[in-house]
């Protein structure tokens, strides 16, 4: 016993060995492990993502731990705690295990399958008839059914005695159903579609079967049939109606059920069919016991036929189960999961600390433009005035006069309404900051090169304002302010979180990155 127990210990010790020398610790970060196939996973991705801003592994390295700085800040501050957060991951995560949850090769090939024998047979994917439908109780006896395919034989008789040109007047005698309708293939059983589908329009089908009872059809109209991909849709609707799931999903629990040796107790299922109810175990799934509490616990919202409750119960258990192993069994999965999840605490905690900050703090904005003004220096000077016309000269001399005495900042609103007030109108105002070549009549006056036309309602002009270096508000260069300043911010914020936090990289790890 005590040599099963070691050996058992040792191998279990063995295994671990093995598995942390398959995917080693590469990093870690205030006592955070970072795996090397975790680093691996995110570097290559972005490479393959930015090829024009390919990373080598010192440099990605270096962001990839701010980057992991930032978000075990946001997780310092409850983040990843808030309903919001919960949900979001919880709604992002169940998108992506839905593939993980269903067969979807196998779900392809056998409705690829499905599609093509369609297209031999000629049906079409919609017809539009007009029907003698004698409905039939689920009760019904042999003897009425007897009576009733009788009648419907008679009936279609006389139809084919007249060539069909009575069929509208028999559908008015005894039919159950007057309407013309259009049905899909996918919105009628396959036996109705197998009898309707395949024919042309104006046939008239001999009476047959199906779960409403005899029917009696004529084909008034039919549509081709669609591309694959429309119809997979009509597939998927149907097999979701029919079964809670789509037909991948199906072939998928079939298989898990053979993964997890599904073993049904056969006397406890006896006793649920009998009684709708037991205390006993119902199955086992992968050595796990599922017994009948649990059964009762899905039945209460689950309100159906007790063999349909427990085949419903099989498939749910069994998918609850693959889905809680997901991260387990599939890394890919485990880490897109961790990259959502960084990856939204990483906008989130960015948003407070460098990118709404820098946009909403003016005087933050206006301090910084101050101290790095040189950096917003253009190549060459501008002019930043406004540039009057008037169509009198002597008026002109005195708009010389009063623009001195209008207080800043210039512009054609302050211009046009201290100006009009004296009655030195009409004229026209223009304002700005300019380059050479983007207004004639700084660059003639100003900039003194360049043809001059002037305007033919108002000749005289006149320019008044200051050749400027660069701009000298921070709001005329507002958008590159934020920019700058939000890099300011995010350099300021790292530099904190490395002095205050402890990084180990392993080197020996670091060279196998990709190369293992």
């Amino acid at each position: 016993m005590k040599r099963n127990l070691l050996s058992a210990l040792i191998y279990l010790a063995c295994t671990s060995c093995l598995f942390a020398q398959s995917d080693p610790v590469l990093l870690r970060i205030n006592n955070e492990e970072v795996t090397r196939s975790e680093f691996e996973y995110i570097y290559n991705k972005h490479n393959s993502q930015n090829v024009l801003e390919k990373k080598t592994l010192p440099e990605y390295m270096e962001l990839f731990i701010n980057f992991k700085l930032k978000v075990a800040a946001a997780q310092r501050e409850g983040l990843d705690t808030t309903n919001a957060f919960k949900d979001e991951l919880n709604g992002y995560r169940m998108q992506v295990a839905k593939s993980y949850l269903t067969d979807e090769d196998a779900e392809r090939y056998y409705l690829e399958q499905l599609y093509e024998e369609m297209k031999i047979g000629g049906k079409a994917h919609r017809v539009k008839i007009l029907q003698i439908l004698h409905r039939l109780p689920q009760n019904v006896s042999k003897s009425e059914i007897a009576q009733a395919q009788q009648q419907m034989d008679s009936i279609y008789n006389v139809i084919q005695q007249s060539g069909g040109s009575n069929f509208d007047e028999m559908v008015s005698r005894f039919s159950d159903d007057k309407r013309m309708q259009t049905f899909g293939a996918l919105q009628v059983t396959e036996n109705f579609a197998d009898q309707v589908f395949a024919l042309p329009v104006g046939s008239i089908t001999r009476p047959f079967f199906s779960a409403y009872g005899l029917h009696i059809v004529k084909i008034l109209d039919k549509g081709d049939l669609l591309t694959f991909d429309e119809m997979k849709r009509d597939f998927e609707t149907r097999s979701m109606r029919r079964e809670g799931h789509t037909l991948g999903t199906s072939i998928r629990i079939n298989s898990l059920l053979d993964e997890y040796r599904f073993t049904p107790v056969a006397e406890a299922v006896q006793e649920l069919y009998a009684n709708g109810k037991t205390d006993k175990i119902l199955f086992y799934l992968d050595g796990q016991p599922y017994d009948g509490q649990l059964f009762r616990q899905f039945a209460l919202s689950h309100p159906m036929q007790v063999n349909d409750q427990y085949n419903a119960f099989i498939k749910k258990t069994v998918l609850d189960y693959e889905n809680s192993r997901l991260e387990e069994k599939y890394p890919d999965f485990r880490l897109l999961i961790q990259e959502y999840h960084d990856g939204m605490l990483l906008f989130e905690i960015s948003c407070r600390k460098v990118w709404d900050l820098a946009q909403n703090d003016e005087v933050g904005q206006s301090a910084y433009f101050t101290a790095h003004a040189k950096d917003y220096n253009w190549e060459l000077p501008r002019f930043n005035g406004v540039v009057v016309h008037s169509s009198d000269r002597k008026m002109l001399k005195q708009i010389k006069k009063q623009l001195r005495k209008i207080n800043p900042p210039l512009n054609k609103y302050t211009v046009e309404k201290h100006l009009t007030a004296l009655g030195l109108s009409p004229l026209v105002v223009e304002d700005g900051v300019y380059a050479v070549g983007q207004n004639q009549y700084v660059d003639h006056y100003i900039f003194k090169v360049g043809p001059l036309v002037s305007m033919p309602d108002y000749p005289y002009t006149y320019v008044y304002g200051d050749k400027q270096k660069g701009p000298s508000d921070y709001r005329e260069v507002r958008g590159q302010v934020i920019s700058d300043y939000q890099n300011f911010l995010e350099q300021a914020w790292i530099k904190e979180l490395r002095s205050n936090s402890k990084v180990e990289i392993n080197q020996e790890v670091l060279k196998t990155v990709n190369n293992h």
